[in-house]
């Protein structure tokens, strides 16, 4: 009787301990990853909110919905429609120019600015 309500004390705590150092979410990182050329001046781009854990690693099978409002360069992309609040896809044409998102998480402080330079891709 004693070794199962050991086994179960033990249990519960590193339940806990994984829960709150492993899948729980303390920061929220965001990055624009080039995705693929869907012409020969068209890029596709896409917007990526990282969940991060304590430990600073990216949060197992987490993901993040987010709202977004364009700020700067609005007329150098078009936003291509979004089937899943977790993503946002964009195109670009061989413009230069700056590019700003304001990004809003139902688990962040803060919204987050992201900035991206299209000079340089």
């Amino acid at each position: 009787m004693s070794a199962i309500l050991i086994s179960v004390f033990l249990f519960s705590i590193i339940s806990y301990l994984c829960w709150y150092f492993v899948f729980n979410i303390y920061e929220v990182k965001c990055k624009i990853n080039f995705v693929k050329n869907l012409s020969d001046d068209v890029k596709l781009f896409e917007v990526e909110n990282i969940p991060i854990n304590l430990l600073g690693k990216k949060t197992p099978f987490r993901k993040l919905d987010f709202d977004y409002e364009i700020i700067e360069g609005g007329n150098l992309i078009d936003v291509e429609p979004r089937k899943k609040n977790s993503e946002l896809f964009f195109t670009t044409v061989l413009k230069k120019g700056k590019v700003a998102f304001i990004l809003k998480t139902n688990l962040g402080l803060f919204p987050q600015r992201v900035e991206f330079d299209l000079s340089k891709n």
